[in-house]
């Protein structure tokens, strides 16, 4: 009987051992997950101490380091500003001459401000020019015109084909 209850108290103790090495194994994964979720929050919260710095302190900055890597910033800024004007006009996008706002290539109105959209004439418009691609609404529901029935961005105010004023 002597052996059994050795081997009994054996498998008890590895059971218990293992249990603590399994408690240990998931304490420390949750000790570096919040260690990892911290450093993830510090390097936003540091981001946004150098957004805030260029936009308000600048102006009193003479670090030439400091100056060099604030126009690099603004170069940048501006070339991925230029990016997307070209992927917005690849896509068929223009710009309302009211408001600013991006239009799709077929609308004939802005869903925005309502203003007219003049179109270049068939002629003046190339063959490599014209784009055939479907916009998405990203999932959000769409407004019908009451007037033409076309199917509108959620957020437009008029209707981008004849010029209607959307309700709700």
């Amino acid at each position: 009987m002597g052996f059994f209850e050795g081997l009994g108290e054996k498998i008890s103790n590895g059971a218990s051992n293992l249990s603590n090495s399994a408690k240990k194994m998931a304490e420390t994964t949750k000790i570096n997950s919040e260690i990892n979720a911290n450093t993830n929050q510090i390097e936003k919260l540091m981001k946004s101490i150098g957004v805030a710095v260029k936009a308000r302190l600048m102006d009193g900055i003479t670090d030439e380091e400091v100056l060099q890597l604030s126009a690099e910033i603004d170069n940048l800024i501006e070339r991925n500003t230029a990016l997307n004007d070209q992927l917005k006009e690849l896509r068929g996008f223009s710009k309302c001459i009211n408001c600013g706002k991006d239009l799709t290539a077929d609308s004939l109105f802005c869903p925005y401000c309502g203003t007219k959209v003049e179109k270049p004439k068939a002629e003046e418009i190339a063959a490599e020019d014209v784009i055939v691609e479907q916009v998405g609404f990203n999932g959000k529901k769409e407004k019908i015109c009451p007037s033409c029935g076309f199917v509108e961005t959620p957020d437009a105010d008029f209707c981008s084909s004849c010029g209607a004023r959307l309700d709700g």
